[in-house]
């Protein structure tokens, strides 16, 4: 008997009749996907067992596909990525055993599903690193419909990520793709609204009219109908931006017409928040108000807190607009906005209860070591009772020699006796005493952080606010004054310096509780403050993570990035280094954090308390770490911190 074709190594290709089965169970897999989730598993099931017994490998990858998509449908990203990642292993080795193009584009689209799997569970530096690695797939197939998906959602994560010069790249890139031939052009439409807004909102407006009047070129091709409402929505968010109001009210209200249907109350509502606070704009509060009270009723009935309180903020607006016998009104609309602001804000008080509660347990551990203190001064005076009966004893039984040894035996047992519960008790209230210093430690800690925190904010909201309605009022003089050119210069100039007050409240905001912290965990955070320093040309440094797929406790967190911080500040003031590496791994519950750096170094006896280890030492010490510094004149310094996560 011959024997069927080879894969390179020797392993036998199924043959196509053999195969069609397992393709046929996965199309029928895939037809169910939505109607039927149970019965597509057992189907997708079936055919991954078929292609095992068969050795067909690309038919295991297609098996792990569908049920990573069934576990996606159901709203399981944890374990719709590791199925995809099974399916990616088993595509790939399938690849290298022979390499086609067919292969090659499977793999960038499984590459693409992790990629949104992940950005579904707010993993955004894992889900661009898929998507970056369905490009490379997607390139080389010159699979440009896939390229174009995969660059929109780059930038997409970009944007929410807050690298805005990275997301304008991308959707550049999406625009640069309408020299090729594409099947579905039309999806042109969904990069340049984008990038319209983005430019619009960098006050870039010529650069954004040109590539709106593109956009509209792509609105005359088939199929483009089903983003008319985007795009009718961009053209009104342009117009509104650029004061033409009239423009900015008729597209908004063609956008509306087009999303006005069941199921999408959310964008409606949208929709008329814009639409509302064009018609504010415009004067007619009567209809302004009607709009937006009518957007107030769909999000209600949602609920959606944030929107209800945009939409309940422009109303408080639009009261205030209308003079002051409505400032009734607009204050209750304002308080109902704040009151929505501060339940979402509800983690601060959670955090507050949590503070409340350790200064409680705090209390508790004191009182124990008083108890305990007292129990050993009882026990001691009656140690000391008890051993003057003996020595009374022992001068009585002088002439009985055996009963003065028994005796004195039994005083060394109990004095041996006495000293043990002495050294226990000494050693519990040391215990107690360590635990409360680590109890205060982490109230000051948490203190600081909260205090950096609330100061973050309050700069960010309260005078970072102030400077912008500064500056829009300086801009509206501006507009409607006729100044001398020299006059005119120094406004300019003055404007000028108020941006670069604003950009530098951000930045202290930002660095007193950067909000990547709060938002997206600790590694996007540390990169961020890396990519400062790299950016500032100040130092090169390099972040290593390994095992921190899933976030931290946030105490842990934030605890961590301040070590991160102190750690790169000290490099900065005292080694006088050109490169600085931070690595950061956790294998289970272990973590280690290592910052080395190619500076100067000094030696370790020669170590001053003001290098700032205190504080480090401080942090370390609360995590229950152990600090070790290494280094020498001239060969750099390595800090090492090892400790263990706590039990959840």
């Amino acid at each position: 008997m011959l024997a069927g074709p080879l894969r390179a190594g020797g392993q036998q290709v199924p043959s196509a009749s053999a195969t069609e089965p397992v393709q046929q169970l996965l199309q029928k897999s895939q037809s169910l996907l939505r109607t039927d989730s149970a019965q597509a598993a057992r189907l997708a099931r079936q055919a991954l067992a078929r292609s095992r017994a068969l050795g067909f490998t690309e038919g295991i990858g297609g098996g792990y596909v569908m049920l990573g998509q069934i576990q996606a449908e159901r709203g399981h990203y944890a374990a719709a990525v590791a199925l995809f990642q099974r399916a990616e292993q088993q595509l790939m080795a399938a690849y290298r055993a022979h390499p086609t193009t067919h292969l090659r584009n499977r793999l960038g689209l499984v590459a693409n599903n992790i990629g949104s799997a992940e950005w579904e569970q707010d993993h955004g530096l894992q889900s661009m690193a898929a998507y970056l690695r369905a490009v490379d797939y997607f390139t080389a197939t010159h699979n440009y419909d896939g390229l174009l998906v995969l660059y929109c959602n780059l930038a997409y994560c970009a944007g929410d990520l807050g690298q805005y010069p990275q997301q304008l790249t991308y959707l550049r890139r999406c625009i640069a793709l309408q020299t090729q031939p594409l099947h579905h052009p039309e999806q042109l439409l969904p990069p340049y609204t984008s990038l319209v807004q983005l430019l619009v909102k960098q006050r870039r407006t010529r650069e954004a009219w040109r590539y709106l009047e593109q956009a509209r070129l792509v609105m005359a091709r088939p199929g483009a109908e089903l983003y008319r409402a985007l795009y009718e929505r961009t053209r009104g968010i342009y117009f509104f931006n650029t004061g033409r109001y009239q423009q900015a009210r008729a597209s908004f209200q063609r956008a509306l017409a087009e999303v006005r249907r069941p199921g999408n109350a959310k964008d409606e509502a949208a929709l008329l928040l814009e639409l509302g606070r064009t018609i504010r704009r415009l004067g007619h509060y009567a209809e302004a108000d009607a709009t937006l009270r009518r957007g107030l009723r769909l999000v209600q009935a949602q609920p959606s807190l944030s929107s209800q309180a945009q939409l309940l903020a422009e109303l408080a607006a639009l009261e205030e607009a209308r003079g002051p016998q409505h400032a009734s009104a607009a204050l209750a609309y304002f308080k109902q906005a704040k009151a929505l602001e501060d339940q979402l804000a509800s983690e601060e008080t959670k955090r507050s209860i949590f503070q409340l509660e350790t200064r409680y347990q705090t209390r508790q551990q004191q009182q124990q070591i008083v108890v305990l203190q007292a129990q050993q001064q009882a026990q001691q005076r009656e140690l000391h009772w008890r051993t003057a009966l003996i020595y009374a004893a022992l001068v009585l039984l002088v002439v009985l020699l055996g009963a003065l040894a028994l005796g004195y035996a039994t005083l060394r047992a109990r004095q041996k006796l006495a000293g043990q519960r002495q050294d226990l008790q000494a050693r519990k209230i040391q215990e107690l005493e360590h635990e409360r210093q680590l109890l205060a430690t982490e109230a000051m800690l948490r203190g600081q952080d909260e205090e950096r925190r609330r100061l973050a904010r309050d700069l960010h909201d309260s005078l970072g606010g102030m400077l912008s309605t500064v500056k829009y009022y300086l801009g509206t003089v501006r507009a409607g004054l006729m100044l001398p050119e020299a006059s005119a210069q120094l406004f300019t100039r003055a404007l000028h310096h108020l941006d670069g007050a604003t950009g530098e409240l951000r930045r202290v905001a930002h660095d007193m509780m950067p909000e990547a912290l709060q938002q997206f965990g600790l590694v996007p955070a540390l990169q961020d403050v890396c990519d400062a320093l790299g950016h500032s040309q100040q130092l090169r440094v390099e972040l290593q993570t390994y095992g921190l797929a899933e976030r931290l406790p946030q105490r842990i967190e934030v605890i961590v990035y301040r070590l991160v911080q102190e750690l790169l500040n000290n490099v900065l003031k005292h080694a006088g280094a050109s490169h600085v590496i931070v690595q950061l791994v956790r294998t289970g519950p272990q973590m280690q954090l290592v910052v080395e750096d190619d500076g100067c170094g000094f030696e370790l006896t020669a170590v001053q308390p003001g290098m700032g280890l205190h504080s480090v030492q401080a942090r370390v010490d609360y995590l229950r770490g152990k600090l070790e510094l290494q280094s020498s004149p001239g060969q750099g310094t390595t800090t090492t911190i090892d400790f263990t996560l706590p039990a959840t």
